[in-house]
């Protein structure tokens, strides 16, 4: 049988049933309201509560089958989730991953979160070996880095902050991938926007640029996130 928590108070006026998305399910009620009348009340809309409660299992599920792997550098690891005290971090070995994820937080911030550490040791790294290429054509100071999950853009400079911004979601895919985003942005320190002879100067930098945006596109398209 399905448990409930009864909160009562003064200023309330009226009955009604609220269920958390951890399937906690809460009557509020006046504070005079007696248990006989609120039983009645839950029993009224028990199919209701029903019905919620399997609405939300099922979202839960499916979001438990979400975190079930994750892609790091282009490889698929199963994922195994252990509650920490205080990190949000991956560990990998040649078999899977691991989350050591702060209790306190949802799986989906405590993932975020792991995904923005993962990604600054390899991102830094590979904006430097970049960077060093990029220099011998267009003499300039290396920008700083910023990790972000974006909505619609797997990067972007700013001119004004001297800061090259990408997307978290880039240390899912192959480092080559990656460094055709950030070239892409380095680029931009020359040319603004994206005409002639910004694509020229990207076409000298990385001559294999159309197969790699394929499969940017196709590998995103592919993991469907």
């Amino acid at each position: 049988m399905q448990n409930y928590i009864i909160c009562q108070t003064a200023k309330r006026k009226t009955l009604a049933i609220t269920i958390s998305q951890n399937l906690e399910v809460k009557v509020r009620a006046p504070k005079k309201c007696d248990i006989k009348t609120i039983e009645k009340f839950i029993e009224k809309h028990k199919n209701w509560i029903d019905k919620k409660l399997a609405e939300l299992e099922g979202k839960s599920e499916a979001k438990k089958n979400t975190y079930s792997s994750v892609w790091y550098l282009g490889q698929e690891y199963p994922l195994q989730i252990i509650d920490d005290s205080k990190k949000n971090i991956f560990s990998f070995d040649e078999k899977q991953a691991i989350l050591f994820k702060n209790p306190k937080l949802t799986l989906e911030k405590s993932f975020k979160l792991a995904t923005i550490e993962l990604s600054k040791e390899t991102f830094s790294h590979r904006l430097i070996t970049c960077h060093e290429v990029f220099k011998k054509v267009v003499p300039s100071s290396i920008p700083h880095l910023k990790i972000k999950f974006l909505k619609s853009r797997w990067g972007s400079l700013s001119h004004f902050n001297k800061e090259i911004c990408l997307n978290a979601k880039l240390i899912y895919t192959k480092p080559e991938i990656i460094d055709y985003v950030i070239m892409h942005e380095l680029c931009h320190i020359k040319h603004k926007n994206h005409g002639k002879n910004f694509y020229k100067l990207f076409l000298q930098l990385t001559p294999d640029l159309k197969e790699i945006r394929k499969s940017l596109k196709i590998f995103f398209k592919n993991l469907a996130i």
